[in-house]
């Protein structure tokens, strides 16, 4: 794992707008978190793709997880059941901005579904974050995503993942902690941003036509 990717987690200060979430990018990709049994992360890991993965089924929907605390307290760590496993995906940003554009907060379509939910963002022992929102994608029938078109790379980070959630554990030694290195997600994009209701940094005339 690159060393960049990680940071103390006394220097993760990012505080954000009820409008805003931060996340794990840079100018090509978007990191995203799944939790899995070790059967199934294996085989996604091995084929960096969803695609006949035993036990993995394409018809249901799946959820990523865009930040990574939110994701240690939703799989304890690597300890709950079937979620032994953890996975960073990194997904295209520019096919990340496509999935916020498909984003509905209720409900599903024929074909391509993205359900976009809200959740408050963690702190190490799982209690809500005062300040920052997190977001989960939940992604049907998006084959793009599933058969690894839209994704640079899957890598599996249990060891990293095991290795701090002992930190965590203790408060006193949150000062030790290594997490995501994230920021505020703004997306290039104004139909991505206006369909999931993020702010954009400049005016609307300045940003990307969607491709």
């Amino acid at each position: 794992m690159d060393s960049t990717f990680w940071l103390r987690c006394v220097r993760r200060t990012t505080f954000c707008h009820f409008s805003q979430h931060a996340e794990q990018f840079d100018d090509d990709s978007v990191v995203v978190y799944q939790a899995y049994k070790p059967s199934i992360a294996a085989g996604i890991v091995a084929k960096q793709s969803f695609v006949d993965v035993a036990e993995f089924s394409q018809t249901r929907m799946t959820w990523v997880k865009t930040n990574f605390l939110w994701m240690m307290f939703r799989c304890g760590w690597a300890a709950k059941h079937n979620q032994e496993r953890v996975l960073a995906i990194w997904i295209k940003r520019a096919a990340f901005e496509r999935l916020l554009t498909l984003a509905r907060t209720h409900g599903s379509v024929n074909g391509e579904t993205v359900r976009l939910q809200w959740d408050p963002d963690h702190l190490p022992n799982g209690d809500s974050h005062p300040y920052r929102r997190a977001v989960q994608l939940g992604l049907k029938g998006i084959e793009r995503f599933l058969n690894g078109q839209d994704l640079l790379r899957i890598e599996d980070v249990t060891p990293f993942v095991l290795e701090q959630g002992k930190i965590a554990e203790d408060s006193k030694r949150w000062g030790e902690l290594l997490v995501a290195r994230e920021r505020v997600f703004v997306p290039r994009h104004v139909r991505a941003a206006d369909l999931a209701q993020l702010e954009l940094a400049t005016p609307p005339k300045e940003k990307e036509a969607l491709e």
